[in-house]
């Protein structure tokens, strides 16, 4: 088979693109957002700085553009419309232009006719009028249609990440069948005639720890503190962080050594804490063998076009609290360390927060590509 050609819609920062080039796809790009559309062309490549409810499909270059099935290649178009209107955090009507930007690329998908469609989206969309109206466009098109609910942590992401993905396979083509790879509780030993045993979920420590001491201190806040224990760990740690006499004991370490174990009665080796975007009487607390929980766009960012430099901490032991930056944040997104960030976090946590795990759509990938090789 030729090398697919992979189009994102929204493409945001790239991470789709990212899982895409992992599995040998050509890609390009389509972001409104200049800042972000920069951001793509750094690390990913080709990006058309273009509002997709305004550009002509026409004049999108696709190598692929009018091609038949008997070409042996593959066009993947994929599409992630702004979720923030259907998201659990947003109490309003889902009734906005941006929410229903999905319409004006019915007549991108008449024009372009890709062998396989992704949507990607949280998990209400899969109930909104516009994603109803979307699917039975590409049903009379002839499409086929896979709708599938998808943790990212089932495919290996240290992210606790459930999304809404729509698989669309032209007329002609086989839907795929999609396989999870991870799990919670993986079972023990599978007969023969099942599928493999599962791994188990990646936690967010097993994914930065070689970060964590590079990483900038910080300090508990009452409420995070609070919710540490709410959440079962009333422990040494949050003792002696709310005991000035104590704090003299504190152990030290260098920049470059490891961090220390919990010092604590738990069986953790460490704790993710929420610090902001989480409501203050209910912060999230993960312990180090757990993915983190969903990373969402607007950390980054104060609301009134500052930067955020504090979103989410570490507890690593004997009060020794981290603040997590961006490239920790981005690996819990699997975006690669070679990325190059902008420097701003209301640009590059947005970036992350709002990318489909790189891993997630490479894994998604090899199964979609691998059912018609």
């Amino acid at each position: 088979m030729n090398k697919p050609f992979f189009l994102s819609i929204c493409s945001g920062a790239g991470g789709s693109s990212l899982g895409a080039k992992a599995v040998g796809c050509d890609t390009l790009g389509i972001e409104i957002d200049p800042p972000i559309a920069e951001l793509y062309r750094t690390n990913v490549g080709q990006v058309l700085v273009e509002d997709i409810t305004t550009l002509n499909p026409y004049k999108v270059e696709l190598p692929l553009l009018g091609r038949s099935l008997t070409t042996n290649q593959l066009l993947i178009v994929q599409v992630s419309p702004p979720c923030q209107d259907y998201s659990v955090a947003n109490k309003s009507a889902k009734n906005s232009t941006r929410a229903d930007l999905l319409y004006a690329t019915f007549h991108h998908f008449e024009v372009w006719q890709p062998d396989i469609v992704i949507l990607e989206n949280v998990r209400a969309y899969r109930y909104s009028r516009v994603y109803i109206d979307f699917e039975k466009h590409l049903r009379s098109l002839g499409y086929k249609c896979l709708p599938l609910l998808l943790n990212a942590a089932d495919f290996g992401v240290p992210q606790s990440r459930e999304r809404f993905i729509s698989i669309f396979t032209r007329q002609g083509l086989p839907l795929p069948t999609i396989t999870t790879i991870h799990e919670q509780n993986p079972v023990g030993q599978i007969s023969l005639f099942q599928e493999l045993p599962k791994h188990k979920w990646i936690g967010w420590y097993e994914a930065i720890y070689d970060l964590l001491p590079t990483l900038e201190p910080s300090t508990l806040t009452q409420k995070q503190l609070c919710a540490i224990q709410k959440h079962g760990w009333k422990t040494q740690l949050v003792d002696q962080q709310n005991s000035t006499s104590v704090q003299n004991t504190y152990k030290c370490r260098e920049s470059d050594q490891p961090s220390f174990t919990l010092g604590c009665n738990s069986q953790a080796k460490a704790l993710l804490v929420e610090r902001v975007g989480g409501y203050d009487d209910n912060k999230k607390v993960r312990s180090h063998q757990q993915p983190s929980w969903t990373i969402k766009a607007g950390l980054g960012s104060d609301g009134k076009g500052c930067n955020r430099s504090s979103f989410i901490d570490a507890v690593l032991s004997q009060a020794d609290v981290r603040r997590l930056n961006t490239k920790a944040l981005a690996r819990l997104q699997t975006f690669p360390d070679s990325y190059q960030w902008s420097g701003k976090n209301s640009v590059d946590v947005r970036g992350i927060g709002n990318a489909i795990p790189c891993l997630l759509m490479q894994k998604l990938l090899e199964q979609i590509i691998g059912a018609f090789t």
